[in-house]
């Protein structure tokens, strides 16, 4: 059921049957100008680790089971692609969309120290922002606690994944995607 919702109430489909429900925190340690250039591009994810270009979740110390789990989604995500609502912490950005299978995308961020962070991050084919006084079960979703600062996580809960599968919707109706 979770997979078909997806994907439901569409004559298009613009993901596969098998698609993704995804919410994500945005917050890797990096400068925030870099993260609001990189959402004002469609690249979520953003997650480090500080494995580098790596992609194995075993690369990750046992006690991260949250990293883990959130690279697993992460690349269950490119694979089969799907839909998604990411947020900075403090919910000052809410950008909501749709990737095709193969978004996978590295940046390679160098930091004010000289060192260099490798983010694992998906290249959204169609998004938008979300406003703050719009589409409040969004924000409810986005702001769920809990999460911790670096998820990438795969929705469980049906009618979350339906909200955002209707917000993407109705996004799209509103001519509101940009589109990669």
């Amino acid at each position: 059921m979770k997979e078909s919702a997806a994907v439901a109430g569409r004559d298009d489909l613009v993901v596969e049957d098998g698609a993704m429900v995804v919410s994500n925190r945005v917050s890797p340690d990096v400068p925030e100008e870099v993260i609001d250039d990189l959402l004002d591009e469609g690249v979520v994810g953003l997650v480090d680790y500080g494995i580098g270009p790596s992609l194995d979740p075993e690369a990750l110390p046992k006690k991260n089971a949250t990293g883990r789990g959130s690279l697993n989604d992460l690349l269950e995500f490119s694979r089969v692609g799907g839909y998604l609502v990411a947020h900075k912490d403090g919910l000052d950005r809410i950008v909501s969309g749709w990737a095709r299978p193969g978004s996978l995308r590295f940046e390679r961020i160098e930091m004010p120290d000289g060192s260099e962070k490798v983010l694992k991050c998906v290249q959204l084919d169609a998004y938008a922002e979300i406003a703050a006084d719009e589409l409040d079960e969004i924000h409810q979703i986005a702001g769920k606690e809990g999460l911790s600062r670096l998820t990438f996580t795969d929705l469980d809960d049906e009618d979350e994944i339906e909200e955002v599968v209707t917000a993407v919707t109705t996004l799209e109706r509103e001519g509101r995607l940009v589109y990669q």
